[in-house]
């Protein structure tokens, strides 16, 4: 499912702004289509390696969706250093049923 430019860019300012941590969020939409994302703070213990969505903005997140009418379709994180794959604890701590955007943006290609 294709993120929007205008998300994509936001999310690339968040992962930017992050530094060296890694930074989250969802992605709401409706549909199977893209139409709003939203920063969350990453409060896991080990920022660097790991994020866990703060469940204050969780609740925004679910709130802000539902006053638009979308619901929420996935999260997204940042790997800072890489790589672009899903680590163990990515898949085992998201919901089975939203999709996972991951942005490495130093991976070599």
């Amino acid at each position: 499912m294709p993120l929007p430019p205008r998300i994509a860019d936001g999310i690339l300012r968040s992962v930017a702004d992050a530094a060296d941590a890694e930074a989250c969020g969802l992605i709401l939409g409706k549909d199977s289509l893209v139409r709003a994302w939203y920063p969350c703070r990453n409060v896991h213990e080990d920022p660097v390696h790991s994020f866990l969505l703060h469940p204050q903005d969780l609740r925004k997140a679910l709130e802000l969706a539902e006053r638009l009418q979308l619901e929420i379709l996935g999260v997204w994180h940042s790997h800072p250093e890489g790589p672009a794959l899903l680590s163990t604890e990515d898949q085992v701590g998201v919901p089975a049923d939203w999709l996972q955007w991951l942005v490495a943006p130093r991976e070599e290609r």
